[in-house]
Parts: structure tokens; C-alpha cells; sequence
């Protein structure tokens, strides 16, 4: 029996994110009509202004789109690059057309392949 035994003093990394849908953009539509701007507008200080319109639309912004922060699955590999996982994928396809294709020298090429992929991520 295989099992997956977690270190705890190794945490791994948060991906901060903001969830955005259709719901969520209605909701901050209709909270940017309800909000008072007659605020903004009322001063006569350039810079003044700007800050209070930013101010309330940052805070808005901010209760629509909250940031979510989510740690990655058990299966967080940060050794495995782009390239590493083209070749996975491209073995899966070359193995799905060796069940079908009994040509030795095909077969060859495949074992090849293979021992040049195992020896790469092995490194």
C-alpha cells in the first residue's frame, strides 16, 4: 500500500488570485450605481477628488473581488517543466499508437524514447 506522507515544516506555495464572474460583475455594477458621488465631485482640489473616487471604487473593487489565496494540490511538482510535460504527453500518444502498430523498428523508437525521457527527468 502507497501512501502519500506529507512533510509539515515544508509548505507549499499560495497562489493569490481574484475570482471573477458574471454574478460577481453584476454585483460591483450595481454597488457603483448605489455609491453617492456627490462626494467626489464636491471638492474643489483636484488630487482630493481623485483620491475619494479611488478610495471608494478600490473598496468596492476589493468587496466584489476579494483576493482567495489557495495552496497547490498534492501533486505540486515544481520540477516538472513545460518541456518535461509536452514529452509525457507526446509518450502517451506514440504508446496509444504502439498497441495498434506491430513494427519492430516503431517499437525500438518507442523504448528509445522512453530511456531518453526517464534519463532527463531523472536528472
Amino acid at each position: 500500500m502507497l501512501t502519500d506522507i506529507m512533510c509539515p515544516c515544508i509548505r507549499l506555495p499560495l497562489t493569490k488570485r481574484r475570482e471573477i464572474n458574471e454574478n460577481l460583475i453584476t454585483k460591483f455594477l450595481n454597488l457603483l450605481s448605489y455609491e453617492n458621488w456627490e462626494v467626489v465631485f464636491s471638492s474643489e482640489d483636484i488630487n482630493i477628488m481623485f483620491n475619494v473616487f479611488l478610495d471608494k471604487y478600490i473598496k468596492i473593487f476589493n468587496t466584489c473581488f476579494p483576493n482567495v489565496y489557495r495552496s497547490h494540490s498534492k501533486s505540486y511538482k515544481p520540477w516538472l517543466t513545460t518541456g518535461i510535460r509536452k514529452s509525457c504527453s507526446n509518450k502517451v500518444k506514440l504508446y496509444q499508437i504502439l498497441k495498434y502498430n506491430k513494427n519492430p523498428s516503431f517499437r525500438l523508437y518507442f523504448n528509445k524514447y522512453c530511456r531518453i525521457l526517464k534519463s532527463t527527468i531523472e536528472i
